[in-house]
């Protein structure tokens, strides 16, 4: 597993979690042109877009890559109306670990071995948790997630079962999530950019014309180190430029 935790790490320090493309460009996010958004453009992406990447490279190394779908529960009981039914996120199971670079600022920054009980380190003072579970009556797992800052106690991120699908199912979902009238309203309903930095802390931006946007730099512990927060576009794509590497310029440009 030594070449998939460095892969992982590798590519979660270098590529951001962002859903720019649904707000700026004409170009769709599709699973079918990630080679020129994330390798030759050094663009980031969304979880389906970050993790399809991560399986076609561990795929190119040798590795039997297995995608499994999962419904973003956030906390909601299953019983509540507002809770999720519908499936939003990809997450890999690789050498019976889950490997998942796409979970926004909750993704774990190494693969997890698939048990009950099984603990990994996020960035920015965030824990994760894999449990046994049934969800809508159905047996699989949950992820957890903790922010050591906020509370200790985990709180249940999303549930997933051992099941595979097919690239063009997972395409369909990505056609879901970019479209804004379809598109579930956090993080797909607001402009969101985050990535860890190598000694565990975060860089998190997130926002709207219409509301501003705030850029976030916290340390290891979740702990603010600097916060501002524009109304200014300029301002904005200056800070996104400058911390993350992306010119939103140039997507309004393909």
């Amino acid at each position: 597993m030594d070449a998939i935790a460095k892969l992982h790490r590798t590519l979660i320090l270098k590529h951001p979690y962002e859903n720019l493309s649904v707000f700026h460009g004409t170009k769709k996010p599709s699973l079918y042109n990630l080679d020129e958004k994330l390798s030759k453009n050094s663009r980031g992406g969304f979880c389906l877009e970050l993790n399809q990447h991560y399986g076609l490279l561990l795929e190119e190394m040798g590795y039997t890559v297995q995608r499994l779908s999962a419904k973003v529960i956030l906390n909601v009981p299953e019983d509540d109306p507002k809770a999720n039914k519908r499936d939003t996120h990809i997450l890999l199971l690789v050498n019976g670990h889950v490997c998942d670079i796409g979970a926004s600022e909750l993704a774990p920054m190494s693969p997890m071995r698939l048990r009950d009980g099984e603990t990994a380190d996020g960035a920015g003072g965030k824990y994760l948790l894999l449990k046994k579970a049934t969800w809508l009556g159905k047996q699989g797992w949950i992820m957890q997630c903790m922010d050591k800052n906020k509370s200790l106690e985990y709180q249940n991120f999303y549930f997933f079962e051992e099941k595979e699908y097919d690239l063009e199912y997972f395409e369909q979902m990505t056609e879901f999530v970019s479209d804004p009238a379809t598109c579930p309203p956090f993080p797909y309903g607001l402009e969101f950019i985050t990535q860890p930095t190598p000694d565990g802390g975060r860089k998190l931006m997130i926002g709207s014309e219409k509301s501003g946007w705030t850029f976030y730099i916290r340390d290891k512990e979740g702990v603010d180190e600097f916060k501002t927060k524009t109304q200014d576009k300029t301002v904005y794509y200056q800070l996104v430029l400058e911390h993350f590497g992306i010119n939103i310029h140039e997507i309004d440009q393909e």
